[in-house]
């Protein structure tokens, strides 16, 4: 697994893991499909701090193994991430600018 995906997996893990669990009070709950959207918007903002200019082949590439690595590893319980993350975390993920903002928005 490429060095940068493996750093990925390795700062989302305890971020998904410890997410705050809210009640969904009427808002419907994060699909499993926005969850690897999450997990893309994390690699995509990972991968253009840590290389700055690096292509959309680049951005997307790593992308593709993030998501294949979330999904292939137990211990991110990606299917767990509907019960997991509430609305109100993944839309302040989906509109964060870094990735110190989506893990404050996932644990906050």
């Amino acid at each position: 697994m490429p060095q940068l995906t493996t750093r990925l997996l390795l700062r989302a893990l305890p971020v998904v893991s410890l997410a705050v669990v809210t009640p969904a009070c009427g808002r419907r709950p994060v699909a499993e499909e926005e969850c690897r959207t999450l997990v893309e918007r994390y690699a995509e903002l990972l991968v253009q701090e840590e290389e700055p200019g690096a292509s959309p082949e680049r951005i997307a590439r790593v992308q593709t193994e993030a998501r294949t690595a979330a999904e292939k590893n137990p211990k991110f319980e990606l299917s767990a991430c509907s019960e997991k993350v509430s609305r109100s975390s993944y839309e302040c993920a989906m509109h964060a600018g870094s990735v110190d903002a989506i893990e404050r928005c996932m644990i906050f």
